[in-house]
């Protein structure tokens, strides 16, 4: 496990875990074990459980059929917190090239900042068996000088344009989100349009105990 990597100043650094599935473990190490979770709940659209909202941002913005998803938007916002957005005219063919970059990424030798996990502050703090690679992205006069320009061709050219498109959606989706509940849009204006964006990629080896491991952990807040 010769590569230790570490996202941030503030995170201890700890092993790769793809190094750690290199050694072709039969049982995973006691620091990613999670005997705290509760087993994984696999549903459908005929479990009788509650769906993640879907919404449909073609049909959004539309004059004539817009009434009915806004409603559901509303209700995405207030009772879930969370939604899937479809049609949402992000091109499909930048989001596989964003997604085959981010696996040759992973697959690059010698990695160093911009790899590791986040907010690791103890030696005994359980770790996800995950990798995950982040950074700044916008506006651009945040991005570091040693990491974003030295990223692959065309993989860095293809992340600025969908960095790019992800701060143009999420402009949109805010003001519709405001609509959808009532807010005055002017309370917005200017809140987000200079704001920050970060990206980070995960990348989930192969587990030989997936059952005891998480690959995200749960937001707490």
């Amino acid at each position: 496990m010769e590569t230790q990597v570490n996202i941030s100043g503030r995170s201890l650094v700890v092993p790769c875990v793809q190094d750690i599935v290199k050694e072709n473990p039969t049982t995973v190490l006691k620091r990613y074990v999670r005997n705290d979770q509760e087993p994984p709940v696999i549903t459908d659209a005929c479990s009788g459980l509650p769906q993640v909202p879907v919404i449909n941002l073609g049909r959004l913005v539309s004059e004539d059929l817009a009434k009915p998803v806004l409603e559901k938007l509303r209700h995405a916002c207030k009772e879930w917190g969370f939604f899937q957005l479809i049609n949402h005219d992000v091109s499909p063919k930048l989001i596989e090239k964003v997604k085959k970059g981010t696996e040759e990424l992973f697959n690059i030798d010698g990695k160093s900042d911009g790899f590791g996990q986040a907010f690791v502050l103890s030696e005994d703090q359980k770790l996800d068996w995950a990798d995950i690679f982040y950074m700044m992205t916008l506006p651009a006069s945040i991005r570091k000088p040693h990491l974003f320009p030295k990223l692959p061709l065309p993989f860095r050219d293809n992340l600025d344009t969908y960095s790019k498109e992800m701060q143009t959606l999420a402009i949109k989706l805010l003001y519709l989100m405001a609509k959808a509940l009532g807010m005055q849009v002017k309370d917005l204006e200017g809140m987000f349009e200079g704001g920050l964006q970060g990206m980070r990629m995960n990348y989930y080896p192969p587990c030989p105990q997936p059952e005891l491991v998480i690959g995200l952990n749960s937001l707490r807040c």
